[in-house]
């Protein structure tokens, strides 16, 4: 768990206490029925808490699997190059087909 004394953008000041990613994956994929869990490389090694936290409490067991990241060429990926584009309106928004 992480602990932040700050509120948080949608529950407000209610919590300070947030589980890790080890732990909210699995269960958030579990109970929204992914049945294919695709992550990269640097995630392998997570593979056994993500199985453990579903064991522990019995819920379904989406497949994992691995992949190396994906680059293409002339393409714009980056979450953080892609709010730069859509922020100095470079393109209309998140649906803009360009």
């Amino acid at each position: 768990y992480r602990i932040r004394y700050a509120p948080h953008p949608h529950a407000g000041r209610g919590w300070c206490i947030y589980p890790s990613y080890d732990w909210t994956h699995g269960i958030c994929d579990s109970l929204e029925h992914i049945d294919y869990s695709i992550c990269t490389l640097e995630f392998e090694s997570r593979r056994e808490p993500y199985y453990w936290i579903l064991w522990a409490l019995e819920l379904y067991r989406p497949n994992v699997y691995e992949m190396s990241r994906l680059n293409l060429e002339a393409t714009v990926l980056s979450k953080r190059r892609l709010i730069a584009l859509v922020d100095e309106k470079n393109v209309r928004g998140w649906d803009d087909c360009r």
